[in-house]
């Protein structure tokens, strides 16, 4: 009997370092191929937009990248628990990362024809389906990493395979930028579809996963009836407006100051590289030291450097402002999904991974639809005023996430 249940516990533990090591390799490529593509096509739809969309103009371009990304976020509310509960939950997680693969392609592909054709319909239609691929993917994702990892470790997991996936963007970049100049956006984004196949080969080396939980509107709602979880949700909201609006707002800012592709990918390098540094490093302290006040400093830094943005006025600036608000990030990130994490752990990881997904999405859909009414409404000067607001607000909601008791 003991020898029974040894080699069981030791099978299972051979399959979770399996499940890491697929985890990581997935994370790897995937990451690769969105660093590529990522920074150069939301300049790409924001010149498209400011090409094309309402007669053109600068503000017409924001505009035009910001109802790219209502598409995108808003495909996510609607569609997240339906194919949580519908799909993946029959097909399994290994499956389902393979789905989120195809779907992220097939959104690759819709942008390479929206530069072919110079359509702005085809850039709703990547939208819609890269929605659909961040569904299948990040609840999987979260869900296996949650399941996978020893609560006694969490920070310095989560760290070590932040910072892997960050590693391999860090030429990503300059690479992207070199095909774009060369070769044009569309052969940017066919080679970000090879990536994607790339990070799926792994998943042919895992088991096949079953979760043991359903999600449904109706659990959604009551789980929103208790105040931990309303808590909860204003704290994942506010970490998800201050990240996308660093992700989809500020390059557009950059980009309008460098004025070229080539500065764009230089300037996404040296970010990423101090973020992989400082990633790596902080994470190894949250597992002995998890102490309220590190993720504090990191959310006022960031908050400060929000605040500088306002300020800069080139490149070197950008990247100063930027490399130290990516200290200050990997304090804030690293103890937000420590703590976060540790909270998912259980036999709802699951749902707690789907509800988390959908307020994300949620809270930014809410966000980008007042950035959009700002912007009509008092012009640009007001709009990156604004932007800078929301994204400090967001920072300090962050601080509502609380350990798990």
């Amino acid at each position: 009997m003991f020898l029974q249940f040894h080699n069981w516990h030791f099978d299972v533990k051979r399959q979770r370092v399996r499940d890491q090591k697929g985890l990581w390799i997935t994370s790897f490529f995937r990451q690769l191929g969105f660093a590529l593509i990522n920074v150069f096509s939301i300049v790409f739809v924001f010149e498209l937009g400011r090409n094309y969309f309402l007669g053109g103009g600068v503000e017409n371009g924001l505009a035009f990248l910001i109802s790219y990304f209502l598409v995108l976020f808003g495909t996510v509310a609607v569609f997240c628990i339906w194919i949580a509960n519908h799909i993946i939950s029959r097909v399994g997680y290994r499956k389902s990362i393979l789905l989120s693969l195809g779907l992220t392609s097939i959104g690759f592909l819709s942008l390479a024809f929206a530069d072919i054709y110079q359509s702005l319909a085809f850039i709703y239609l990547a939208a819609f389906f890269k929605g659909l691929g961040v569904c299948h993917y990040w609840v999987t994702y979260y869900t296996l990493f949650t399941d996978d990892i020893k609560t006694q470790t969490i920070g310095s997991s989560f760290g070590a395979l932040d910072a892997f996936a960050k590693l391999g963007q860090i030429v990503a970049p300059l690479i992207g930028a070199a095909l774009t100049v060369v070769f044009g956006y569309k052969a940017l984004f066919l080679i970000g579809i090879v990536f994607l196949f790339l990070s799926g080969l792994p998943m042919f080396f895992l088991k096949h996963h079953l979760h043991l939980d359903n999600v449904s509107w109706k659990e959604l709602w009551q789980w929103s009836k208790e105040a931990r979880f309303r808590r909860l949700s204003l704290s994942l909201g506010g970490r998800a407006v201050q990240e996308k609006l660093l992700a989809i707002i500020w390059p557009v800012y950059v980009f309008l100051l460098i004025g070229t592709i080539e500065g764009m990918g230089f300037f996404q390098s040296m970010v990423l590289l101090s973020s992989a540094v400082f990633t790596y490093i902080i994470s190894r302290f949250f597992d002995k030291h998890s102490s309220r006040w590190l993720q504090v400093v990191g959310v006022f830094g960031n908050i400060g450097m929000w605040f500088s943005r306002i300020f800069v006025g080139s490149l070197s600036q950008v990247i100063l402002v930027d490399s130290g608000d990516r200290f200050f990030e990997s304090l804030s990130r690293t103890f937000f999904f420590g703590y976060l994490f540790r909270r998912a752990k259980g036999k709802e990881s699951f749902s707690f991974v789907v509800y988390w997904i959908f307020w994300d999405a949620f809270w930014l859909v809410l966000l980008l639809s007042l950035l959009l009414a700002v912007l009509f409404t008092f012009g640009l000067e007001i709009f990156w005023l604004i932007m800078v607001l929301l994204a400090s607000a967001g920072a300090s909601l962050s601080l509502l996430i609380q350990d798990h008791k």
